[in-house]
């Protein structure tokens, strides 16, 4: 009997060693897949029934002294903060120095419709608030310089609210700007000395911060806006002061590993308090944290978007998955390998990606695409044509052959720019929509 408990012990461990030393040729192989298309630059850490069963790194931190990345390198991970600064309000809910019903005008007393907005729904999303992002003013400031985090607020201060508090979701830098700064003024700290104070000491994320410019550490990642073998370019780095609370961090996969650990075994925040911050306040967001279903079961992530930076947190809790994506790129696809490695280790369907396949075009569609597009009065887009193939060229560059995913969407090769063309009811090509990364340029065309 003894015996026969023995061996069935030993056949359970030698399978769950076989399916995961299967799933990470899978995770490797898919990563690997994305890495060839230019949409993966960074590190992986990946974790199912609390233990590490993949942590890998690809390409390199910086192109000019073709150092590689590493587990140590550092990232920034844009709205991943997020995640750090629900925390802290939350302790302090916890601490009774603030409640999720006070409201906004009791730390700004001028603050239009101060008076509505809650802190629950700053945390929720749900506040209402002008995005700062979409002030056009904000970019005229030299991003690469400090300003003060107070400053921050003239850009959307006197904006109207964009609905009543409460009544809808709408993703806002702004609200967490906001609890930034409700942060210091119940502390009497920078938001930066809160966040080694109070996580980064005494949970040893000794490689994580605030202030990415001034950082000085060998494994420092430069960022890209695009990285691939023909070029690479560098990524305008912001001063960690116009990102603040909603996006100013940076830090590596074994930190936020650790920070993966304080928050599952309630080191920083008691159970009650996590439980009730990954419950869904509208349907997709709780506490600081996206919410949602996959294959039935809950999962609990957080993004964060840079130019040259990319991060991805995800958390299964039903199967103690946890996966940890970094960029030094600027990568939208990130997200969709999140699900996918959730996929594999689901033991469900999922597709690796291949690099599009180019289609052929008819001499009417091709005479319809080419001709001059203007961005603005210092961008100008040409679009050439050579026989049966077409050319993309920008101002004084040299021109660049693109290929159609379709009739009006164009994509190049090692390059993650994507082209689509918009046409009128006629079938007359009116703009030139130029995509890369997260920004997105349109042109009109010039008749």
């Amino acid at each position: 009997m003894k015996k026969t408990a023995l061996f069935n012990i030993l056949a359970l461990l030698f399978f769950y060693q076989a399916f995961t030393q299967s799933n990470e040729v899978k995770i490797d192989s898919l990563i690997t897949a994305y890495a060839r298309i230019n949409k993966f630059n960074g590190s992986a850490l990946i974790k199912m029934n609390n233990k590490i069963i993949f942590k890998k790194s690809y390409g390199l931190s910086d192109v000019t002294s073709k150092n590689k990345i590493n587990d140590e390198s550092v990232f920034m991970i844009g709205s991943l903060t997020k995640t750090f600064t629900s925390a802290i309000v939350l302790k302090l809910i916890e601490n009774n120095q603030l409640s999720l019903q006070d409201k906004l005008n009791q730390f700004f007393p001028n603050y239009p419709n101060g008076d509505k907005i809650t802190i629950e729904n700053l945390l929720t999303h749900t506040s209402g608030v002008y995005e700062i992002l979409d002030n056009p003013e904000f970019y005229k400031n030299n991003l690469e310089t400090k300003t003060n985090s107070y400053n921050l607020l003239s850009y959307f201060i006197e904006k109207p609210l964009s609905f009543e508090p409460g009544t809808k979701f709408m993703y806002s830098n702004s609200g967490y700007i906001l609890l930034g700064l409700i942060i210091e003024k119940i502390t009497g700290s920078t938001y930066g000395e809160i966040l080694h104070k109070w996580i980064f000491k005494p949970f040893n994320m000794k490689n994580s911060g605030y202030d990415f410019v001034k950082l000085s550490n060998e494994n420092k990642a430069v960022g890209y806006s695009h990285l691939s073998k023909l070029k690479s370019t560098k990524a305008v780095m912001w001063d960690s002061s116009y990102l603040y609370s909603s996006g100013s961090i940076f830090s590596t996969i074994n930190d936020l590993n650790k920070w993966q650990l304080v928050l599952s075994k309630n080191k920083f925040l008691n159970k009650s308090t996590i439980t009730n911050a990954y419950q869904p306040f509208t349907k997709e967001y709780g506490y600081g944290w996206f919410l949602d279903t996959f294959y039935d079961k809950k999962v609990i992530s957080h993004g964060g978007n840079l130019d040259g930076f990319t991060s991805y947190f995800v958390q299964v809790p039903e199967n103690k998955i946890t996966i940890i994506l970094l960029n030094n790129i600027t990568n939208t696809k990130l997200e969709n390998i999140g699900n996918t490695i959730i996929s594999i280790l689901l033991n469900k369907p999922y597709n690796t990606p291949r690099p599009p396949k180019a289609m052929l075009l008819d001499e009417l569609t091709i005479q319809k695409l080419t001709g001059t597009y203007d961005v603005s009065s210092n961008y100008q887009v040409q679009v050439l044509r050579e026989e049966k193939h077409l050319f993309y060229k920008v101002n004084d560059d040299a021109k660049i052959e693109i290929y159609a995913k379709n009739e009006n969407t164009f994509f190049m090769k090692d390059d993650d720019t994507e082209i689509v063309f918009v046409k009128d009811d006629d079938g007359n090509t009116r703009k030139i929509i130029i995509k890369q990364g997260l920004s997105n340029k349109i042109g009109d065309k010039v008749k």
